[in-house]
């Protein structure tokens, strides 16, 4: 039986909204109905008016790709106006409003989901499955490297990435946070997060300086180490393709969404925000 397409607007329209509007183009199970951004000018599916989207009734679901300190406003929107949403990464840095989204959704029986790309990897699934055959979890050191500026401190930009992967395999609440800032600015642009508990450690690394993009996940177990990396692999360059599948699949209701891993990265960088 074919899939239905489902109604879609796609919110912001800059980098990610650009190479996610390439990937929904390819994906017949979406119609992108809209495209908005504010500075738009109006034409077609174009269009700088919000109102159109969270007034019409023929769309399904809303998709973000804005920076993250308009996230919280834009869902709440969203949501309040009946729409499912896939938001960019992370959904909030905020727990009390990725709480408050949470609750909405709840009530009002929405799907909402926040597309952290490395935990849709084939890699990273495929290790999870194998996993307990190499004995019991200790100790995950990760790096997220690479150049650029953010409008975010590396902790949002890249962090959220690191700690999406750990909440997969271990839940971010029975850790202890601590962090240590290496080069700041007037944001982190270099530095360290550290994940403790009792039998565990997560060492993530995270930079804004470095002439080359790494991204590793070495998961070290009592048997042996599992490690992953996007280096020369042509296969995490899909990640999309599954995040807007896994998204189907939820409007579908074949599929439970990942807001409580959204809630669960949201705390972490909350308290790292917070911490001296």
């Amino acid at each position: 039986m074919k899939n239905k397409a489902k109604n879609v607007a796609l919110i912001g329209f800059g980098y990610w909204g650009k190479k996610l509007y390439k990937y929904l183009k390819q994906n017949k199970t979406f119609n992108c109905k809209y495209i908005y951004s504010p500075s738009l000018h109006c034409e077609g599916k174009y269009i700088n008016n919000l109102n159109l989207i969270l007034n019409d009734k023929s769309i399904d679901a809303v998709i973000i790709a804005t920076p993250v300190d308009t996230h919280f406003n834009l869902v709440k929107k969203c949501l309040l106006a009946n729409k499912h949403v896939l938001c960019e990464k992370p959904l909030t840095t905020k727990i009390f409003e990725a709480s408050e989204l949470f609750q909405i959704a709840k009530e009002k029986h929405l799907s909402l989901v926040t597309e952290f790309t490395y935990t849709f990897s084939k890699g990273i699934e495929e290790i999870k499955t194998k996993i307990r055959k190499f004995g019991e979890l200790k100790y995950i050191e990760a790096k997220a490297w690479q150049l650029g500026r953010f409008k975010n401190n590396v902790y949002v930009s890249l962090g959220s990435h690191l700690l999406s992967i750990v909440d997969m395999f271990l839940q971010l609440p029975n850790f202890k946070v601590e962090k240590l800032d290496i080069i700041k600015s007037d944001k982190v642009e270099t530095g360290i997060i550290l994940l403790k508990s009792e039998n565990l450690l997560a060492n993530l690394s995270c930079s804004l300086n470095s002439q080359k993009k790494i991204f590793t996940v070495n998961f070290c177990c009592t048997k042996g180490i599992l490690i992953y990396s996007t280096e020369d692999n042509e296969k995490e360059k899909d990640n999309l393709v599954y995040a807007l599948e896994y998204f189907y699949d939820i409007l579908s209701k074949k599929k439970v969404d990942n807001i409580l891993r959204a809630i669960n990265v949201a705390r972490v960088l909350d308290v790292l925000e917070n911490l001296e």
